[in-house]
């Protein structure tokens, strides 16, 4: 799950 977070968080700071 943490990666899967990790990825998510990334996705959403990259403004998608």
């Amino acid at each position: 799950l943490q990666m899967g977070m990790q990825e998510y968080l990334a996705l959403r700071q990259k403004g998608k």
